[in-house]
């Protein structure tokens, strides 16, 4: 079992630990105890950490996260654990998972224990600890036999500098600034709150209108808010909400009604996944486009360009359509089905008001159909030079576009690196488009029928080199600049 204790320090969470760690015979982790190590035992964190320990200020995220992500990598740890006092941010609740999802673990319960802060103080302010023997004692509830000394070894006992009453106060001081309640909240004006917003991310006991004021103080402030409830007060703040989050199990209809979508296993984790699915729609659905406009681009300027060098038309009005409808519809497809580009999750998220064709797109879109289209144009050039008849020479041009339109394929499928990669392989999809969409272009140029349909003529194996030669130009002059576009970053 993975437990969690939070709350503030001196609420009872090492006691309550303790209980648990000798019944379920489970390590009870304790930030301040792996910290204490780490400073006695002198390491590189535990020098960093006693710094602000003896000032009174929290220990920065990156020195906890590491100290607490080697402790859970113990062997003690692999039955489960009791952690006590960490995550404390939202960014070490994060590192948490992280760790979690490296171990195959995840955590089971969380407990919040709660005290006044008299009582707090005097908790934490009246603890002694023997220097020789580790033994803890309190001058209140439980006092050594003689005053001062310890009951095990003799030795005087101490007051560790974290628990001198100052600095007592003001490691509550600083906790409870991290949250903000709602009888707080009430006094707060909208420019106040979106101010607080900034420094603060825990608030405690919202009413329903707290939960409204928050919302559209973040949507003031330009940020995509998403609310997770399950009540009927939640309602108004899941309607106002940009992306209102239900539980399917135990949400009220009300709730789901106001909400824009419904978590089906009340698990938080599927709203990452769902993330993650939408982020890998959203860059298929752009790849399908830069595809076909990138190579729709390329037909019209082939035929712009053989009209400006003065050569006879490279393709006849048939052909045109047949790439368009025929041959380039099936590949375009099929990339609904890439899998996910690395590090999809790790990208900043989309402007809501952001073009899916950026003007990044547009350029790309526009200089690779130029580039697509310089292939065809020098086969179907070369083989008029040499004397080849006009039917052939265009029959040569059809073809060597649509190969070129076939190794786009590679050129769109990965926007960061090279598309000749081991990932082609998992969409057997776009493997069975490429492979039907050159069946069906042979079938155009070596069939009779399609002979008169199309114009067409069978190539022979002189010609065929002139298609290899226009398919290969365009798609490497494409793969090295993807190549040292790669390099650099």
């Amino acid at each position: 079992m993975n437990l969690i204790f939070l709350g503030l320090p001196g609420a009872g969470k090492g006691t309550q630990a303790k209980k648990l760690e000798e019944d379920l015979s489970i390590p009870h982790i304790a930030t301040g105890d792996i910290f204490r190590k780490a400073i006695k035992e002198k390491t590189l964190l535990g020098e960093k950490a006693k710094s602000y320990i003896d000032a009174g200020e929290l220990v920065p995220d990156e020195v906890t996260i590491g100290i607490v992500k080697e402790r859970l990598n113990e062997e003690d740890c692999k039955k489960g654990f009791i952690l006590d006092g960490f995550p404390r941010t939202i960014n070490q609740a994060e590192s948490l998972d992280d760790i979690l999802d490296d171990l195959s673990r995840e955590v089971d319960m969380v407990i919040y224990l709660k005290a006044k802060i008299s009582k707090l103080v005097e908790r934490l302010s009246g603890r002694r600890v023997c220097p020789n023997c580790g033994a803890t004692y309190h001058i209140h509830n439980n006092p050594p036999q003689k005053e001062g000394i310890c009951d095990k070894c003799g030795t005087e006992l101490i007051q560790r500098s974290d628990d001198k009453e100052e600095t007592v106060r003001r490691r509550i001081e600083i906790n409870e600034e991290k949250m903000l309640k709602n009888t707080d909240m009430d006094d707060l004006s909208m420019e106040s709150l979106e101010e607080n917003l900034k420094s603060n991310s825990v608030y405690a006991r919202v009413t329903p209108k707290n939960k409204l004021n928050i919302i559209t103080a973040l949507k003031n402030m330009n940020e995509i808010v998403a609310m997770t409830g399950d009540g009927v007060n939640d309602a108004p703040a899941l309607k106002k909400a940009d992306i209102g989050v239900a539980m399917g199990k135990r949400g009220t209809s009300v709730a789901k009604e106001a909400s824009d979508m419904i978590l089906l296993d009340d698990q938080f984790s599927t709203i990452v996944e769902a993330v993650r699915q939408g982020r890998v729609i959203f860059d298929n659905i752009q790849k399908f486009i830069h595809y076909l406009l990138s190579c729709n681009l390329s037909e019209i300027l082939l035929i712009f360009l053989s009209i400006v060098i003065g050569v006879p038309v490279p393709l006849i009005a048939l052909q045109i359509l047949w790439l368009n409808v025929v041959t380039g519809v099936f590949p375009a497809l099929a990339m609904a089905w890439e899998i996910p580009e690395d590090g999809v999750m790790s990208k900043d998220p989309r402007h809501p008001k952001a073009p899916i064709i950026t003007n990044r797109y547009k350029f790309l879109i526009s200089f690779q159909g130029l580039i697509i289209a310089t292939g065809p144009l020098i086969s179907y050039t070369l083989s008029l030079n040499n004397g080849i008849e006009i039917h052939s020479a265009r029959t040569i041009g059809f073809m060597t576009l649509a190969v070129v339109h076939l190794l786009q394929v590679f050129n769109v499928r990965r926007k960061n690196g090279l598309g000749y990669d081991k990932t082609f392989f998992q969409n057997p999809y776009l493997i069975v488009a490429m492979a039907l969409t050159l069946a069906l272009q042979i079938f155009a140029i070596y069939t009779p029928i399609m002979h008169r349909i199309l114009e067409t003529t069978s190539l022979s194996y002189d010609m065929w080199l002139y298609v290899l030669l226009g398919a290969m130009i365009p798609n490497i002059v494409l793969q090295v600049i993807a190549f040292i576009k790669k390099q650099r970053k």
